[in-house]
């Protein structure tokens, strides 16, 4: 929190900030093989996080939202997508 305070100061009071994190939840799932994995990150985000964050940081949330990204060779992953307003 301390390095997002200090970064709104460097934004003008009209700036949007926008956040763009990989979505992930905690737990096992199943391959196409049926082999049980457990997706391994380094960091677990959840929406309620930033929109949380948001606000003890006086930002209004715009925008939160769980999307999932389309890449050119037919996979897909989840991410998190916030836009927030000083």
């Amino acid at each position: 929190m301390e390095f997002m305070k200090k970064f709104l100061t460097l934004m003008h009071k009209d700036s949007l900030l926008y956040i763009e994190v990989p979505y992930a939840e905690f737990g096992w799932r199943e391959d196409s093989d049926g082999a049980k994995l457990i997706h391994e990150h380094i960091n677990m985000f959840k929406k309620e996080t930033f929109i949380e964050m948001g606000k003890v940081l006086g930002l209004k949330v715009l925008a939160c939202e769980i999307q999932t990204q389309e890449f050119l060779l037919g996979s897909s992953s989840k991410v998190i997508r916030c836009v927030m307003k000083g």
